[in-house]
């Protein structure tokens, strides 16, 4: 007896007041966006690798995009995700033919996965702005996937609102578009009066159609301000969401994506909200404000944290990162934590974030310092150092407090087996995070294979 307007699922993604939002889709969004042809025509000869967790809207393409076909569902554990020589045994070994990797993953895979991605149909890519430079060396190789595809959606949307198939011999500038709706999705991009904007000329996406969200659950004041009556559309009841993204049209017909307008951001693929980690570190003992900004590009992104401590409390970045790790996701820790006297502000007496200091070795949740011991310690304290951007690394400090993640630690599993001809799967890491026991599992590791 179920109806296109029941709900299907609740997700949930950052929230700027530090309370999550679950956003609400229907059984005839998922139904739109499973049944889509226009960019990724499964059939029952396909088999779909699902990547993403089931937490993560990028499942629900993943999942209901392939069983609605009569494809495969490969269903890929972490373990296998995280090593991307085990990663790429899988894939060719049982056949994928599409799937979907972040932003940030394809970055760190690109160069790993060759042999895998040339037998794939159907790549997508997305979750953030790409970087062109992979992508067209994936493009010039003779490993290049038979299509590959920026595909951009909010949750509140479906997962994807708009594909684009990036074809080699094209000219890649420095922005790959966004592309094109797929059926029964509109997209109008309107300047602050709501007014639709000519080509070239930036606005803020307003997304309308089959795919929008009912809305948030249990926020009716949250889901009157994104989710608009359509102005645009003849059906009755209609609404458009507000994303707080900008793009322009492009004179092909083509969608480019400019960024955000308000505070959030993208660290691989995750959106978060920075108001929501601000929120939570204003409850931790002896935060009297925080600020919390994103530095750095593409997979170099990272969060840190800047604080004005009340009057004679000691912050110190371990133990406020243990305090957060108790209430909000891995990838919502920030990296470093910035103690100030105050905040600088503009002449307006708004904060400057601009002028807001680079984190310095203090900053990093380091813990006691004792010098690296023996030539592997030196070794992997140095690959850290690149790596973490910090300037010192001791034998008992922790890969993950200082910064590391799951990418990361990929990039330390290559530069071991470069440096040290030795082969570490990326749960061994995850279970030995310090220099000192990192160095131990070097030493007791197989050589890598040539």
């Amino acid at each position: 007896a179920l109806r296109p307007d029941h709900l299907a699922y609740v997700i949930y993604t950052s929230g700027s007041t530090g309370l999550p939002k679950g956003v609400m889709v229907q059984h005839g969004s998922v139904c739109n966006l499973a049944l889509q042809d226009g960019y990724a025509a499964l059939s029952s000869n396909d088999c779909v690798a699902q990547c993403a967790n089931v937490a993560f809207d990028a499942s629900t393409w993943e999942i209901w995009g392939a069983l609605v076909k009569g494809a495969r569902l490969l269903v890929v554990p972490q373990a296998t995700l995280l090593d991307s020589e085990v990663f790429g045994a899988c894939l060719e070994g049982e056949g994928v033919t599409a799937m979907w990797m972040t932003v940030g993953l394809f970055n760190t895979y690109a160069d790993r996965l060759q042999r895998a991605f040339k037998r794939i149909r159907y790549l997508l890519i997305g979750g953030d702005r790409l970087d062109p430079r992979p992508v067209a060396k994936l493009l010039a190789s003779d490993h290049a996937p038979l299509h590959l595809i920026n595909g951009y959606g909010p949750t509140e949307a479906t997962t994807f609102t708009t594909t684009y198939e990036i074809v080699q011999g094209a000219a890649i500038g420095r922005n790959i578009p966004i592309g094109r709706t797929l059926a029964n999705v509109n997209v109008y991009i309107l300047d602050r009066y709501r007014r639709l904007v000519p080509p070239g000329v930036p606005g803020e996406i307003y997304i309308g159609g089959a795919q929008v969200a009912r809305g948030y659950l249990n926020r009716p004041e949250l889901t009157a301000e994104r989710f608009l009556p359509d102005p645009f559309s003849a059906v009755p009841g209609a609404r458009a969401y507000k994303t707080g993204d900008l793009a322009r049209w492009l004179p092909d017909g083509n969608i480019d994506y400019l960024g955000r307008n308000d505070f959030q951001v993208k660290i691989r693929g995750f959106r978060i909200e920075l108001g929501e980690i601000e929120a939570r570190l204003a409850t931790c003992a002896g935060v009297r404000e925080a600020v919390v900004v994103a530095l750095g590009e593409g997979a170099d992104k990272r969060l840190v944290t800047y604080m004005v401590p009340v009057a004679g409390a000691q912050l110190e970045a371990g133990a406020l990162r243990a305090a957060l790790a108790q209430q909000v996701a891995e990838y919502m820790i920030p990296s470093a934590f910035v103690t100030l006297d105050a905040f600088p502000l503009t002449p307006n007496g708004k904060l400057d974030r601009k002028a807001l200091p680079a984190p310095d070795a203090a900053a990093f949740s380091a813990r006691e310092y004792a010098p690296p011991q023996g030539e592997v310690e030196e070794a992997i304290a140095a690959i850290w150092q690149e790596l973490l951007g910090v300037e010192k690394v001791g034998r008992h400090d922790h890969f993950f407090e200082l910064g590391g993640h799951s990418l990361l630690a990929i990039q330390l599993i290559a530069r071991l087996r470069q440096a040290l001809g030795v082969d570490l799967a990326v749960r061994a890491l995850f279970g030995a995070p310090t220099l000192a026991a990192q160095a131990m599992l070097a030493q007791a590791a197989q050589p890598a294979a040539v």
